[in-house]
């Protein structure tokens, strides 16, 4: 063990955190370094704890920016919002233990968040914005979200193995475009919404 001459100590050895943890004592910025106990942002590298602090700054992380991470935990009582037209990627595993109130995905006419991760199973409250009336075309973004949130008369799938047409400007529903029935969404399925605002 050596010691440094110009700085030195009182002879115990510091200890090294793992982890990036959030204390949010200047605002909610996840980019301010202020706000993390070690005054570094995260970086893909970095594994990152957001605990609860509401009875602290009460300032907990929304992310307006690009923004990374190795692994990501947030505790029961925390949360972490994804503003709009920004990202978040976790590189390792991803742990919400606050459930769909700790990790916000949100979206409006600027754009939508986005989480990039690999972890299966995140519980997340995920919005989607529609404008204007029209037809969208969507996804959904998460395992069995509940086709409850639309307006299920509007609401087609496509079948491949029907040839599908427009009669009159609408979904002719005896080919391809076919109403959608299942109480869940699937991901990675089409879907076309006629969203009246």
């Amino acid at each position: 063990d050596t010691r440094d001459a110009t700085y030195p100590d009182i002879g115990a050895d510091e200890y090294i955190c793992d982890f990036l943890v959030w204390r949010g004592r200047t605002s909610t910025d996840w980019a301010d370094n202020t706000n993390w106990q070690q005054t570094l942002v995260p970086t893909i590298t970095d594994n990152v704890l957001i605990p609860d602090v509401s009875l602290k700054s009460g300032n907990f992380p929304i992310i307006s920016t690009a923004a990374e991470t190795n692994d990501l935990t947030i505790y029961s009582g925390a949360n972490l919002q994804i503003q709009p037209d920004y990202s978040l990627t976790v590189e390792g595993t991803l742990t919400n233990n606050q459930g769909i109130d700790g990790l916000i995905i949100h979206s409006d006419a600027s754009g939508t968040g986005s989480l990039i991760h690999s972890t299966a199973d995140v519980s997340a409250t995920v919005e989607l914005y529609f404008a204007g009336t029209q037809w969208h075309y969507l996804t959904a973004p998460t395992e069995d979200a509940p086709l409850s949130l639309f307006n299920t008369n509007n609401f087609y799938f496509y079948d491949e193995s029907i040839p599908d047409s427009w009669v009159g400007g609408l979904f002719d529903d005896e080919m391809g475009w076919t109403i959608y029935t299942n109480p869940t969404l699937t991901s990675m399925q089409g879907y076309a919404y006629y969203y009246v605002q």
